[in-house]
């Protein structure tokens, strides 16, 4: 007999858990992430359409309205900013597409051992999409001179995952600490 996994045959719950978490990354982790919002609207209403079509819309509306609860459990527990990176990758993982596709950089030019690292690795995108929108954002509101410190400071920041060569848990430490000097941990 031959088994059917949830991602061959998705259940009520799968889907569900999914239509909540787009709908959660959608209002809280898209700007963070670099993602368009009508891409993630696509996604969550496709997702939604499959439970509606293979379950009913009484059973996915009886499950989607308790997974705000258990959403906002994991969020509390693992904080905001890591359940985004956790989240978008996992829901990247079993097959969603909703713009979540690689970091800030185009792959194709990557050319450091830590780029290849990164684009290698899902969940570094997260991360380095957050460390660019960060960045950017920081230097449109910044005086000229705050620009300039804060390019600085990104430079040297730089030779942090570059001298990680293709040391994996380097990068990543190398990002968390990056976002944690911009305040999010």
């Amino acid at each position: 007999m031959e088994t059917v996994t949830p991602h061959a045959a998705p259940t009520a719950h799968l889907l569900a858990r999914q239509t909540a978490e787009l709908a959660a990354i959608s209002a809280q982790c898209f700007e963070m992430l670099q993602l368009g919002l009508g891409v993630l609207r696509q996604a969550m209403e496709a997702t939604l359409g499959m439970g509606h079509e293979n379950f009913g819309a009484a059973r996915m509306g009886e499950i989607i309205s308790w997974m705000p609860s258990e959403i906002r459990a994991d969020v509390e527990h693992d904080g905001f900013v890591k359940w985004c990176f956790e989240t978008a990758p996992r829901l990247q993982a079993e097959g969603l597409s909703f713009g979540f596709d690689g970091p800030s950089f185009d792959c194709a030019k990557a050319s450091s051992a830590a780029e290849h690292v990164i684009c290698d690795d899902p969940k570094l995108w997260g991360p380095d999409r957050a460390v660019a929108a960060l960045y950017s954002h920081h230097r449109q509101q910044a005086t000229a001179d705050l620009r300039g410190r804060l390019r600085d400071a990104r430079r040297a920041w730089i030779g942090w995952p570059d001298g990680c060569e293709a040391d994996t848990a380097c990068v990543a430490e190398a990002y968390r600490q990056r976002l944690k000097d911009f305040g999010l941990e």
